[in-house]
């Protein structure tokens, strides 16, 4: 496992990602996904919600390009992490 880049917030903010990491089952994920504000579906007023959950500083919660959905993974089970291409 690899530990990733102080930036990788930044990162997913301003480029779309492709993060490789090991999902509960054992298996191997590949997943282009992002934060950018441009990609990501609109907002619905998700507040119920979000006062459910407790925020869990180990998981990072994503925009999965390619399965159109929000997807998370474990920060301690990422294999890679590279920047594809950024903003226009």
């Amino acid at each position: 496992m690899m530990t990733l880049p102080v930036s990788y917030l930044d990162d997913l903010h301003n480029y779309i990602c492709a993060v490789q990491f090991t999902k509960k089952d054992g298996t191997v994920r590949d997943m282009l996904c992002t934060l950018r504000e441009d990609v990501l579906p609109a907002q619905t007023d998700l507040e119920e919600n979000i006062q459910k959950k407790r925020p869990n500083a180990d998981i990072v919660s994503v925009w999965d390009i390619d399965n159109k959905g929000w997807r998370s993974f474990r920060k301690d089970t990422v294999i890679s992490f590279n920047k594809n291409y950024k903003k226009d």
